[in-house]
């Protein structure tokens, strides 16, 4: 007997609110990228054009989210039986991934233009760190509000999220480099600003890494003991066993569970259905889990205990 999940579609998918939220989002970084880049290159500016290269990643990020969403809410079909439900997943990593990349580059060209900035360009440099630092901070407060109230994968939100508060850290770094600039080198203020950001935004992205590794692996969410659902399953009246008890992710929004359970040799098809329902009302009140496959016994299915004439294997016609 196997009971399934009965959500036809798993996953929404991203609403028009929330497509035109990240257009809103990408275009204001959009324009914040083509001023800091022109003003960057007008005045030689290695740190602003840093940014700009950041904000382009930012840009970047965003656009593979926004498909990736979009994409993520087609319907289950015979080739991709889950829909597209993992594409956010890979979108956070390549947005994660991204932003590591980008740290080290603005670490490297920072210590690079140490000191290779002229005297009569600092001043012009210092004010537009400050200018630039202050807009950016308003920018990517705007960009982490809206996104806050995107519906999707949690996981693809926090990234892009994490993203804009490590930016946020960026700009206040470089607004803090120009005011700090009249008083130290414009170079080793921005140099020191850059190796801040870039700690901080190592730090916050690992995490959303090895969660994103997590999921593809299929291992068990951290948040989930195994060992507690399979104590809840044979709590439910007439369970006497479970075996072969999987969880996994399909996102961080999405649980996935499949379990053997053994009930008593006496419970009827009928039973079985309700023993399951039973365990599958647990499963989503106490753990989240809202789609899971229970398969009922009345022994434990590598143990076959009955003979049948004509049988020479114990076969369920199942895969262990």
């Amino acid at each position: 007997m196997h009971e399934h999940s009965s959500d036809g579609k798993i996953h929404d998918g991203l609403h028009s609110g929330g497509r035109g939220r990240y257009f809103l989002v990408t275009s204001l970084n959009t324009v914040l990228f083509v001023a800091v880049t022109v003003i960057g290159a007008a005045y030689s500016s290695k740190a602003l054009i840093a940014n700009g290269l950041h904000l382009l990643l930012d840009v970047a990020s965003l656009l593979i989210s926004a498909i990736a969403s979009s994409l993520s809410g087609r319907a289950p079909n015979k080739k991709n039986s889950f829909g597209l439900i993992r594409l956010e997943v890979v979108a956070a990593l390549i947005t994660s991934v991204s932003l590591l990349l980008a740290s080290i580059y603005l670490v490297v060209d920072a210590i690079v233009a140490t000191g290779s900035i002229p005297s009569n360009s600092s001043v012009a440099m210092a004010a537009f760190l400050t200018l630039f630092g202050a807009i950016g901070i308003v920018v990517n407060f705007v960009s982490i509000v809206l996104l806050a109230g995107v519906k999707g994968d949690p996981l693809l939100k926090k990234a892009n999220m994490l993203h804009f508060a490590s930016d946020s850290i960026a700009w206040l770094a470089a607004l803090v480099a120009g005011i700090v600039a009249r008083f130290i080198s414009i170079s080793i203020a921005d140099l020191i600003a850059t190796v801040i950001v870039a700690v901080v935004i190592v730090a916050s992205t690992l995490a959303v890494i090895r969660e994103i590794i997590s999921i593809l692996l299929d291992s068990v969410p951290s948040r989930l003991s195994i060992d507690a659902i399979e104590a809840e399953i044979k709590l439910v009246e007439r369970v006497v066993d479970v075996h072969h008890l999987h969880v996994w992710s399909l996102s961080s929004s999405e649980l996935m569970l499949s379990a053997h359970v053994v009930c008593e040799s006496d419970v009827t098809i009928h039973e079985g259905q309700g023993i399951v329902t039973k365990i599958k009302e647990m499963l989503e009140g106490q753990f989240s889990i809202r789609h899971a496959t229970i398969e009922i016994e009345c022994h434990v299915c590598d143990v076959p205990i009955h003979e049948i004439a004509n049988l020479q294997s114990h076969d369920h016609g199942h895969v262990h």
